[in-house]
């Protein structure tokens, strides 16, 4: 059994749904501090939209319960334009079926991600953001969204860290997968020089294994090869090194990690 609820600030229900398949209808606008109290102790994996703007996405969630606040003001500016405003919102959730668990697929998207928060995984951090801007927070980057041709708000978010190259990244998954190759979607908002790119970057990976990933100048997906199938709980990536001489603007606008969950 699945239960939501929308609570306010100060904790109050303002709706209640519950089921085996959670695909309700909240029609009333959000205020700030709302938030969403999903509860669902069957399956450490669901598969939640919690907004019909957000990607679709499998996530775990190790204590099957979850809080999730509602983006308000300057939050929204990575979402879609209609994402949480208005007077109608839907939110879907249900639990995985065994066979898109253990399926070949992306396995870092999750579009509920929060930054400081984690309740669910994928979850990403970083060590800079850039202006600590919700643009260019490190849930941009496994947001589901690969236009990457423009920066800022919706739909160029990205995880921005500066114009700099101390800058590191981790990306959590919660449980072990197995995985063997990483694609990424480095933004690419050339016009004008306004972005540079990352010529080169270390992945760690949580088995001890480092790769060295070398980029071009491209808005393409460019695939890191793991060198075949590798075991984690999470990937780091560090020692960036930019294409620009002085340093400026690069960014990440997408990880796309592929593999599957470990059976036990």
């Amino acid at each position: 059994m699945i239960k939501l609820e929308i609570k306010n600030k100060n904790h109050d229900v303002l709706a209640a749904y519950e089921g085996e398949v959670v695909c309700f209808t909240y029609d009333k606008p959000y205020s700030q501090g709302d938030y969403l109290s999903i509860t669902a102790p069957d399956s450490k994996y669901w598969v939640a939209q919690l907004d019909s703007e957000l990607k679709e996405c499998m996530i775990y969630v190790p204590d099957g319960k979850m809080e999730y606040a509602i983006p308000y003001g300057e939050k929204l500016s990575a979402y879609g334009s209609k994402a949480f405003v208005g007077n109608m919102h839907t939110i879907k959730i249900r639990y995985a079926h065994e066979e898109e668990i253990y399926s070949y697929r992306n396995v870092a998207i999750n579009s509920c991600d929060k930054r400081g928060i984690e309740a669910c995984y994928p979850h990403a951090v970083a060590n800079f953001v850039t202006r600590d801007e919700s643009v260019f927070e490190e849930r941009n980057s496994i947001d589901g969204y690969r236009l990457n041709e423009g920066h800022g708000p919706f739909p160029y978010q990205s995880w921005g860290g500066g114009a700099r190259e101390d800058v590191d990244y981790k990306l959590f998954f919660g449980r072990p997968v197995e995985v063997d190759k990483a694609v990424f979607y480095l933004r690419a908002d050339y016009v004008d020089d306004h972005d540079t790119y990352w010529k080169s970057l270390d992945i760690e990976l949580s088995d001890g294994t480092i790769i060295h990933a070398n980029f071009e100048k491209t808005p393409e997906g460019q695939t890191v090869d793991f060198g075949g199938k590798k075991t984690i709980s999470w990937l780091h990536l560090y020692n960036f090194k930019q294409a620009a001489n002085p340093l400026t603007w690069a960014a990440l606008t997408e990880i796309e990690v592929y593999g599957n969950d470990v059976k036990k």
